[in-house]
């Protein structure tokens, strides 16, 4: 079983990632709020264009094995996750491998002709695991 407060480190590193991948053109916020930082983890600005993205950021450090990515989409019975944000994309960096940047929209499709499994905090997360050959033309 994982340790909740290692994994939430490895996590804001993805967001350090994230921003990375961006570069310096973007500025980026983080929620004010507990409340808003459960439907997305970056506010992304273009700073020419003023253009804002909303932007969840997950990371898998087991798909270089699984050629799966792991998406929430309830946790102890509620939705979470997928289901619920309000970011505008996803951001999944398949940890050895690449990233993937997504519009939450097709996701959510994608996710539908997906296996569902039971993982996370003592097996309280339901899980779609998305084949990461479905993820292809997503690829940054």
């Amino acid at each position: 079983m994982g340790n909740f407060f290692y994994d939430l480190k490895r996590g804001q590193d993805y967001e350090i990632k994230t921003k990375e991948l961006y570069g310096d053109n973007y500025h980026f916020e983080q929620p004010t709020s507990e409340r808003n930082r459960e439907y997305y983890d970056l506010k992304i600005t273009n700073k020419s264009s003023g253009v804002v993205e909303y932007v969840e950021v997950k990371s898998d450090f087991i798909a270089i094995n699984t050629k799966n990515v792991a998406i929430e989409i309830e946790y102890r019975g509620k939705d979470s996750g997928l289901t619920i944000t309000k970011a505008d994309y996803y951001i999944i960096h398949a940890v050895g491998l690449c990233a993937y940047k997504i519009l939450v929209t097709e996701l959510k499709d994608i996710i539908k002709k997906c296996r569902i499994v039971y993982g996370g905090d003592r097996g309280c997360s339901k899980i779609k695991l998305v084949p990461l050959r479905l993820l292809t033309k997503y690829k940054i």
